[in-house]
């Protein structure tokens, strides 16, 4: 089933929504919007605040959906399933939504503007509208025959064990944010080439970086403001996450990217890279083992047209 994970974004409207319509990962063409037009969408969203005169604090909400590598679902559709879950629940805010296909696994990236166009209102998200957001997610899942998980039943999926970590960490019974973490870390680590492109790929990811010269450790933080020190990931995950190992591995990848230009290449053409960037998360699950208990169990797909 589709993984929904709100992310906390420093970044402005139209940085943000360059991001999520990229060329690169959506093929130009795994794009929707609502209430605006994709080529003015940070214009007309800042307009909004100013017509309501509320131009300070959030910006906007950034949320992801997620599914699985072997969910038999195409990019349209996923568009399509982003586009009526935040539609349906907020219907008078502006929204823009990306499906990226540059990874091993269809996500789509919804940005709502913070004010409502039709009477002002500044949108405010609770842990709770989280939690609600995630059971609609749950139903449409069911409604369109994608996989979805009950609780009571032992977990039979054919899933890699890091979307298994994930998923139970959604229903409750496993602290996956560590996980989580170690996990957009690696990904980032493997990608970028300096410092300041590493946290640049973290903050994509809903990550905010604290990496000072004069402090000894790493802070990640989530979107839901939860801290873990790359020191703890080292520890937890027998992995070198130290500053002086993150250094190395960006020189790595710089020489490997003079070396071949066209490592970021949409993943239909790269196929061997993708299977690099997915080494780290098997790495991290081969270190860390992961006791999963029964308590989910995931349903088999109806027939699902394509």
């Amino acid at each position: 089933m589709a993984i929904i994970k709100a992310v906390r974004s420093h970044s402005g409207l139209k940085k943000i929504i360059d991001y999520v319509s990229r060329t690169e990962k959506t093929e130009g063409k795994y794009l929707s919007t609502h209430h605006c037009q994709i080529e003015s969408a940070a214009q007309e969203m800042t307009v909004t605040k100013q017509m309501y005169g509320k131009e300070t604090g959030v910006k906007s909400y950034h949320f992801i959906q997620s599914f699985p590598p072997d969910e038999a679902i195409t990019p349209e559709q996923a568009n399509q399933v982003a586009k009526d879950l935040a539609v349906g629940r907020w219907p008078d805010y502006e929204m823009v939504i990306g499906t990226h296909v540059d990874r091993d696994h269809i996500h789509s990236h919804i940005i709502i503007n913070s004010v409502s166009m039709e009477t002002g209102k500044k949108l405010h998200f609770s842990p709770v509208d989280l939690k609600e957001m995630k059971h609609r997610n749950i139903e449409m899942c069911q409604e369109r025959g994608l996989s979805v998980p009950v609780k009571g039943q032992q977990i039979t999926t054919n899933k890699p064990e890091k979307y298994m970590a994930i998923l139970r960490g959604t229903e409750g019974h496993y602290k996956s944010y560590v996980l989580d973490t170690a996990l957009a870390v690696s990904e980032a680590k493997e990608r970028a080439t300096s410092r300041e492109e590493f946290i640049e790929k973290l903050e994509e990811q809903g990550y905010r970086t604290t990496w000072t010269d004069n402090r000894k450790h790493i802070t990640f933080m989530d979107s839901e403001g939860r801290k873990v020190r790359n020191s703890n990931l080292t520890k937890t995950f027998k992995q070198d996450f130290s500053k002086e190992a993150l250094i190395h591995e960006f020189r790595r990848n710089q020489e490997r990217a003079e070396e071949h230009p066209r490592a970021d290449t949409p993943a239909g053409n790269d196929h061997h890279l993708r299977e690099e960037r997915e080494a780290p998360a098997k790495d991290i699950m081969q270190g860390k083992e992961t006791q999963l208990e029964s308590g989910s169990h995931v349903l088999p797909r109806e027939n699902h047209q394509r």
